[in-house]
């Protein structure tokens, strides 16, 4: 007891310094949260996947999707020319001299890896894309029998419930000419977003000439609390022109200067793909 009123000063003296600062004639602002488009990942695990969003490739070129994917350890993407890319994950695909293989790619869970195992990223707009998640090892294996692992492609998706229209047009050097035109709507349960781009240039070297059209509908409708149905329709259009790989003296010689077969036959790769894919969310 005779502790008794040393604790009860000890605990009024508490109490008197917890008691509120008032507040003086400056105006304390909320904070400010940014909300980034940044999606769930598709895969769990020990290993974590890495994602890159929207904001990374706002910080390169639109027409450069190779600088942002080299932000990711363990990936490393060399690129010939705007059609030609060779991706390795962790060296796998390495040996490949041209294009990407022993890898799956899937643009909003759809696989567009063709039958012969080679994917071609390049034909896909960087401004339609709302995240890359590059898989690594194993656990690629849920997207399908690979070596490297699994890069899934997500679209853009309309954020809040809102209406908007938009368009980026880009000019560079080498007469780049990048056109990417958007309408996005979200009341609630119809999620719509529709995408048309264009992208034009002549390139570095001779015969390097490129040229690419695409058409994007990526839409929802909620159903319920619980299900949800997507239809998924993407369309590309493209002709590139190809100037072939140099040798050391032809490099010094002029490095703008096509293969002098590529460049006599005037050589080009053209493609035309549509992917429509209906894909029920429970």
């Amino acid at each position: 007891m005779k502790y008794l009123p040393a604790l009860l000063l000890f605990t009024l003296s508490f109490v008197h310094a917890q008691d509120p600062i008032s507040a003086d004639s400056i105006t304390q602002l909320e904070e400010v949260i940014l909300i980034d488009a940044l999606k769930n990942k598709k895969v769990i695990g020990i290993t974590p996947s890495e994602v890159i969003s929207a904001k990374t490739f706002q910080n390169y070129s639109p027409v450069d999707i190779v600088s942002s994917m080299n932000q990711i350890p363990g990936v490393y993407v060399l690129s010939g020319a705007l059609n030609t890319n060779r991706i390795t994950i962790r060296g796998i695909g390495a040996r490949t001299l041209f294009g990407t293989d022993k890898l799956r790619l899937y643009y909003n869970e759809i696989p567009v890896t063709n039958g012969t195992g080679s994917s071609t990223i390049e034909a896909y707009d960087l401004e339609n894309l709302g995240q890359i998640e590059v898989v690594k090892g194993p656990k690629g294996t849920e997207f399908g029998a690979n070596l490297g692992g699994a890069i899934v492609l997500t679209p853009k998706e309309a954020l809040g419930r809102s209406t908007n229209f938009s368009n980026t047009f880009t000019v560079g050097s080498y007469n780049l000419i990048k056109n990417n035109l958007a309408f996005n709507h979200y009341d609630g349960k119809l999620r719509l977003n529709l995408q048309y781009g264009h992208l034009e240039t002549d390139g570095y070297r001779e015969n390097n000439n490129f040229e690419r059209d695409g058409f994007l509908l990526n839409t929802s409708y909620q159903l319920n609390s619980k299900n949800k149905l997507s239809l998924l329709v993407n369309h590309i259009d493209y002709t590139a022109q190809i100037p072939s790989s140099l040798g050391l003296t032809a490099f010094n010689e002029d490095p703008t200067q096509a293969t002098f077969t590529w460049r006599a036959s005037q050589g080009y790769e053209t493609n035309n793909r549509d992917a429509v894919g209906r894909i029920p969310k429970p």
